[in-house]
């Protein structure tokens, strides 16, 4: 007789295949090792192998990984530094290189007052070769209460405005007599020429006693007050730190992270050089007749295209009456005048200045526990 092979369950004569899979994915036969499919990520917060263990708890873990306490309120971290001596920018090693990844500090310092290696050079200015060509004259008129003007207006101080070729609007309290200032016209050059750096900035680096390189470790969290961290590989101390920033030192919390305490600073490196300028140089502004500019007032016409109800010429600061008894602020125009070159047109660079210095900044409180593993 030929014999089954299925097995039958119950009354209901169902024939089912499962204890025969079960049995052959079970079987050492099949040549699969035992938990293929169920090895431990020890860097992802799971019970991977279903064994009621996660991350650094688990056994097959806890060699490369160790269970920490959750930072306290107000403490960042836990992170892993590196510290020794500074030898130049590539004395302390970089994050990366250890499978870390860098801290929002990329180094902090200690020791004496920073010094740096060398003298701070800004660069050398010089300016565009084009000309200045077609400039105007331009002047400052300023109102005053009496006539020395010397007095600014009692209920509106400090009314003033540039007036140049075009028909110009002054804000002037209405039905009242001002006196105003006509200051020695500046020339605005229409073309100018531009400053060029001729050589680059130089800052020397920063040098301290000591260096501190904070790196963020591989971390997962298990519940709500342990994280799984994977232990640092050399040259990173075998320490795991939170920190936290301040104008003075902090103490370490009471429940975790107070086995070591010690306190770094960040780099205020506030070094630069003024920016290089260009000066026109060999004008000046001569109008006919003598006088430097005439300033016209026009009263409530806008475009300054009736005939003006007062005019002042001036060819030294000067204070005078001008008539204002409008009720419309008048509007004012630069008359009669032309550009007389004074000597041979030339740009004249500023040479930039170094300002500034290097400080140290804020205290950063570290404090460690050290690592079991």
């Amino acid at each position: 007789m030929r014999t089954r092979s299925s097995a039958w369950i119950g009354r209901t004569r169902r024939k089912t295949w499962a204890p025969v899979m079960m049995a052959m994915a079970l079987s050492p036969a099949c040549g699969f090792p035992e938990y293929t499919f169920f090895v431990e990520d020890c860097e992802n917060g799971k019970d991977d192998n279903l064994d009621g263990l996660i991350d650094c708890k688990d056994p097959s873990c806890q060699t490369q990984y160790e269970c920490l306490s959750v930072p306290p309120y107000g403490w960042v971290g836990p992170i892993v530094v590196w510290r020794g001596s500074n030898t130049g920018k590539n004395s302390a090693p970089k994050c990366a290189d250890s499978g870390h990844v860098p801290d929002s500090y990329d180094a902090l310092y200690d020791g004496s007052n920073p010094g740096v290696t060398g003298t701070e050079t800004c660069p050398e200015c010089t300016c565009s070769s084009a000309s200045p060509i077609n400039a105007q004259c331009e002047s400052r008129i300023d109102y005053f209460q009496d006539n020395f003007c010397s007095t600014p207006p009692v209920n509106t101080p400090n009314i003033g405005a540039s007036v140049g070729t075009t028909c110009t609007q002054l804000s002037v309290p209405d039905n009242s007599v001002h006196y105003y200032k006509v200051e020695q016209p500046s020339i605005v050059p229409n073309s100018v020429c531009s400053p060029v750096a001729a050589s680059t900035t130089e800052f020397p680096e920063v040098v301290w006693e000591k260096i501190l390189r904070p790196c963020r470790p591989t971390i997962s969290t298990i519940g709500d007050s342990q994280l799984s961290m994977r232990v640092p590989d050399a040259p990173f101390e075998h320490i795991v730190c939170v920190y936290k920033v301040g104008p003075t030192p902090y103490s370490c919390p009471s429940n975790a992270y107070k086995e070591l305490n010690f306190d770094y600073h960040e780099t205020l490196d506030q070094r630069s050089c003024t920016a290089c300028t260009c000066q026109v140089k060999g004008l000046n502004c001569q109008a006919s007749g003598g006088y430097d500019m005439t300033i016209a007032d026009y009263g409530s016409a806008r475009d300054c295209s009736v005939q003006p109800r007062a005019t002042m010429s001036a060819s030294s600061p000067n204070c005078a009456q001008f008539s204002s008894d409008t009720t419309y602020p008048p509007y004012m125009k630069l008359t009669n005048t032309s550009i007389t070159p004074n000597g041979t047109l030339a740009c004249s660079p500023s040479q930039s200045q170094f300002r500034g210095a290097v400080c140290a900044g804020q205290t950063v409180t570290f404090c460690c526990d050290n690592l079991q593993h």
